[in-house]
């Protein structure tokens, strides 16, 4: 038998059903410092615990914990180090870059991934370790969540009224905020996608501004950084660059500056696919949008450290050495093969990625993940 810790702050059927499979094949399966909507939710396949970082070293050796399975990006650094130097794996979970995929890896997931390699050959040689388990009378079940009614009278219970008010006053500030945040944006938007697609155009689809991946695997503090750069530079290139807001993009971001570059148009709702499809060449830091550029035989200029810097049409730059333009023009006119960037991505969908959809996980992408954590 085996000991495992799920760190979430959400009660979703992936990590519930995952925790169920890992009971279901006699592991041990602890919930850490779960809110009490999650603990409710997974109460009858985890033990909960609450531990800080002072005592959490003590209860992984009394445990004998194997791993720790955690979604990326989740609000966990101050632990990581813990369970490093304890010899506990650390299983990070996160959206694969191709539809309908998962993507789970023991180094972290973009530039921190274990199949970040430094050419094409070194990645088809790379192969996940895994057990041929099957999840016999195994069922997928939706995970209880609780009614607001439901939650607030356990927070009564659990924790006295202050609490409960507490809690209510959180939500309510979160609607709030979220409703102000779908009224801003209103300023610098370009008109439609009709109106700038006959020309020759760039494009470059913003990260979130406080994205790790941007702020630990590239030199930019943020991506209006990387636009403040990048919109002078092209004014005598020939080509427009077209900005694809973040649909998950919650900072206020002023485009009025912008207004004054006729060759910049700042875009919200205009379908990505589209872009991408039209774009002479696409440009990011290390966005999932690259991944799908390659999968359409786009041509890519990453701006920082990517998984896929490695891949055939492909070309980093750093932007502040000032060749810019001169990789541009390498890019534009380089002449990849399509088979290449068309292997490169079938290697994903059939070795690294998983298949399925975590938001509605079926047996098959929870089978396939125990096989991955149970080597």
């Amino acid at each position: 038998m085996k000991a495992f810790i799920i760190y979430t702050t959400v009660a979703n059927s992936f990590f519930y059903n995952l925790a169920r499979a890992l009971n279901h094949l006699g592991n041990k399966v602890y919930l850490l410092n779960a809110p009490l909507h999650v603990s409710k939710g997974f109460g009858d396949c985890c033990q909960v615990v609450n531990l800080d970082e002072n005592c959490i070293a003590d209860f992984l050796k009394e445990k004998q914990i194997n791993g720790l399975l955690i979604w990326n990006g989740s609000n966990n650094l101050f632990f990581m180090n813990i369970f490093k130097d304890n010899g506990v794996k650390i299983w990070f979970f996160e959206n694969g870059y191709l539809p309908a995929t998962l993507q789970m890896n023991l180094g972290g997931v973009n530039a921190e991934a274990s199949y970040n390699t430094e050419s094409t050959e070194e990645l088809y040689t790379y192969t996940f370790t895994k057990s041929d388990i099957e999840l016999n009378n195994f069922v997928v079940q939706n995970v209880s969540k609780l009614n607001l009614k439901s939650y607030l009278l356990s927070k009564l219970k659990q924790a006295g009224i202050l609490n409960a008010l507490v809690d209510i006053i959180r939500v309510a500030s979160s609607k709030m905020k979220k409703k102000l945040l779908s009224l801003k944006f209103k300023y610098g938007y370009s008109g439609s996608i009709e109106d700038f697609v006959e020309k020759p155009f760039l494009l470059l689809p913003l990260q979130v501004n406080n994205d790790t991946q941007i702020i630990q695997n590239s030199n930019f503090k943020d991506m209006y950084q990387i636009l403040d750069t990048l919109a002078p530079l092209l004014i005598n290139s020939g080509y427009d660059l077209v900005v694809k807001e973040h649909p998950e993009e919650t900072s206020y971001v002023n485009y009025q500056k912008y207004s004054k570059y006729d060759h910049v148009h700042i875009v919200k709702n205009v379908d990505l696919n589209t872009l991408i499809n039209k774009a002479a060449c696409v440009i990011t830091v290390n966005s999932s949008v690259g991944f799908q550029a390659i999968q359409k035989n786009k041509k890519v200029i990453t701006l920082g450290n990517s998984f896929y810097n490695s891949a055939p049409g492909v070309f980093k730059c750093n932007l502040f050495s000032g060749n810019f333009l001169q990789v541009l023009e390498e890019a534009i006119n380089n002449t990849t093969l399509s088979k290449e960037q068309n292997k490169y991505v079938n290697y994903f969908n059939d070795e690294i990625f998983i298949a399925g959809n975590w938001k509605s996980p079926d047996k098959k992408l929870i089978t396939e993940c125990v096989n991955r954590i149970l080597v």
